[in-house]
Parts: structure tokens; sequence; C-alpha cells
């Protein structure tokens, strides 16, 4: 109760869940997504993540606070598979019958308020004219695709077979991460085909 109104306001913000949210889609976004195993790991870095930083703008800005300079790359993949897995979890993104949020819901949150930090630290000496906002949406919504369609992509082409029913709450597990992390409702689909 004593911390700071704007902390208070961006947390009864993410808190208030949308009503689209189907938490038992979420769950079984987040099986499927477990059931991937190396191959979603294997996607995500040789393809979504190393792959994604081949292009100008996000990795620009990583270099720039640090996150892909020597050893710091490491870390940084690191932190990002750490928060992947915490995501796909059993009750990652839900509150326990303490009334605790799951570790994937606590880490998504912090990465949106880190970004927000980060915004708000290179107010000034970013390339706004270049780049867009140091963190924007049309870069935010790429990365989102880069976790769930290019997974699913990139899953199938390693011969691991992905229902319709199973993509689609892939697609929603990521929907909900998506907006958790602050990306517009209109860049937030549940469908593969669709992202």
């Amino acid at each position: 109760p004593d911390a700071p109104e704007a902390l208070r306001t961006f947390l009864a913000h993410v808190e208030a869940t949308p009503a689209w949210v189907d938490p038992a889609l979420v769950e079984e976004g987040a099986r499927v997504y477990r059931r991937f195993g190396q191959n979603a790991a294997d996607v995500l870095l040789q393809l979504s993540l190393i792959g994604g930083y081949r292009f100008g703008g996000p990795p620009d800005l990583l270099v720039a606070t640090g996150g892909l300079v020597g050893d710091s790359t490491r870390r940084r993949l690191a932190e990002t598979q750490t928060w992947t897995a915490a995501i796909s979890q059993p009750g990652a993104l839900r509150r326990d019958a303490d009334g605790r949020w799951g570790e994937g819901w606590r880490l998504t949150v912090h990465v949106r308020a880190m970004h927000a930090l980060v915004n708000a630290g290179f107010t000034g000496s970013w390339d706004v004219e270049q780049w867009g906002l140091p963190i924007n949406q049309a870069d935010q919504a790429g990365t989102l695709g880069l976790f769930d369609g290019v997974v699913l992509l990139g899953a199938r082409a390693l011969g691991v077979p992905v229902t319709t029913a199973e993509s689609r709450a892939v697609m929603h597990l990521w929907r909900y991460v998506g907006w958790l992390l602050g990306v517009d409702e209109q860049w937030l689909v549940d469908d593969e085909r669709e992202r």
C-alpha cells in the first residue's frame, strides 16, 4: 500500500486480466510449448533470437544497453531462455492458492517494467528518426512473432507434429504474454496464419 502511485497503477493494470484470456487455453499452450522441448529451444536460439538479431533496431539497443556485448550476450540469451521456460510451466501465468502470481507472470511484468525504464533512459539519445522509439510497438510485435509463429513453424520443420488446436493454444498463450508485455491489442492474435 505504500508503493509509489505509478507502481500501484501499473500493477493494477497488468493484474486486470482481459476478458478474452482463456486460462485453460493458456495452460494448454504452455503444455504444448513444453512438449516441443529442445526443438523449441533450438528454434528460439538459432532462428528467432540469433536470426532476429541480424536486423537493425532491437539489436542496436541491446548493444547500447550492454545486453549484447561480450560475456553479457550469453547472459542475455540465458535470461531469455529462463523467461521462456518460466512462461511454459504449469500455472506460470496465474495466481496460486495464496494469491501470488506465477513466476512466468512475474518475469513478464518485470520485462515490461524494464522496457519502460530503457525507453525512459534513452529519451533524447536514441535516433528516433532512424529506429523509432527504443522499444516500440512494431519491434515488440515482431519479437512476439518470433516466440509464437516462428517457433510453431520451426518445430514443424524439425518434425514435431502440431495440431490446429495446439497451434491456437500456443498463439493464445503468447497473445496473453504479449498483452502483459504491453503490446497493443492490434498486434495480438490467436491465429498462426494471421501472425
